[in-house]
């Protein structure tokens, strides 16, 4: 968690010590709860330079999915997913929501 998207997240929302205890594998999702909101950290990548496949990022949503169907989640915001610096086309990773 030290650059990109994961050093952001680390700076806005610290509790890294919690995402690290979780013990995540690409294709998963992490969780951190607090009494507002719950936010979800995708997982598409084992280290920071390298780039995610869609397959990764497929099964990372398919995660999603399942732990937001459990929550009963009715409101989700979600970036372009592994678009810009890794490269990967939105239109492609779009299209497997």
């Amino acid at each position: 968690m030290s650059r990109g998207i994961a050093s952001e997240f680390q700076r806005l929302f610290g509790q890294v010590d919690e995402l690290k205890r979780q013990d995540g594998r690409v294709g998963q999702v992490l969780e951190l709860r607090s009494d507002q909101r719950r936010l979800y950290y995708l997982i598409s990548k084992e280290k920071s330079y390298q780039k995610p496949t869609y397959r990764t990022v497929w099964e990372a949503l398919l995660d999603l999915r399942e732990k937001l169907l459990t929550a009963n989640a009715l409101k989700l915001a979600i970036p372009r997913l592994a678009c810009g610096r890794d490269g990967l086309d939105w239109r492609i990773s779009s299209e497997t929501c």
